[in-house]
């Protein structure tokens, strides 16, 4: 009863203001943000990911405000092809530590951010595959923000859809605030910069609004 009031008082006041602003946050918050790409080496869009520099940038922004974050990179986290969920299994001696601690991250996590690329019109099966090996508990009744991004206009609009029922079934709160970056390569450097001040101005709010919603 206490998320779903919290969470139609945040609607609310989302309404009430064309511009909201919220306060400096007071308590150290952990987040958790997760990529959405596997892609490695060249390709005609640049060396690696786009989604890396755009989760550096994240990533800094939340430490600035004092958080603790941590990125999941499924390039890093090499979770394996899906075949049983953790929370499904009763002996899971058989799952890797780290996948173990992992879990144990996301039941700490106040909130999360999920940075992703449209394929295909569609979820990346990377970010896919990673979210669904743990239960809907440890997300459930989180806020979580939500960016997307593609090297053309649409800014990973397409993805916006699918991916908002999937945090959603999972539990999480989607905050109302949606950044999409069109042609992300060349607003967002390789050493985490971001080169456009619309879309800084808007992940900040975004982070802010994140941020608060778990506090509140």
């Amino acid at each position: 009863k206490q998320w779903y009031q919290r969470r139609v008082r945040g609607v609310y006041f989302s309404l009430l203001f064309s511009v909201t602003v919220f306060p400096v946050s007071l308590s150290k918050m952990k987040a958790v943000v997760f990529l959405s790409s596997a892609r490695t080496g060249s390709s005609i869009t640049g060396e690696g990911s786009i989604g890396d520099p755009i989760g550096q940038y994240i990533a800094n922004q939340l430490k600035e405000e004092g958080h603790e974050v941590s990125v999941w990179d499924p390039k890093v986290m090499k979770f394996p092809m899906l075949e049983q969920p953790l929370y499904m299994v009763e002996d899971q001696s058989q799952f890797p530590e780290w996948m173990l601690e992992a879990n144990t991250e996301l039941k700490a996590a106040d909130c999360f951010v999920v940075i992703c690329s449209e394929y295909n019109a569609s979820i990346p099966p990377a970010l896919t595959n990673m979210l669904d090996y743990f239960s809907p508990g440890v997300y459930r009744h989180k806020p979580v923000g939500i960016i997307t991004y593609s090297v053309t206009e649409t800014g990973g609009r397409r993805v916006q859809s699918p991916l908002k029922t999937l945090l959603s079934e999972l539990g999480m709160i989607v905050q109302p605030t949606v950044v999409s970056a069109s042609k992300a390569k060349d607003i967002f450097n390789k050493e985490g910069e971001c080169m456009s001040e619309h879309i800084s101005s808007k992940i900040k709010s975004l982070v802010k609004e994140t941020v608060w919603y778990s506090e509140a």
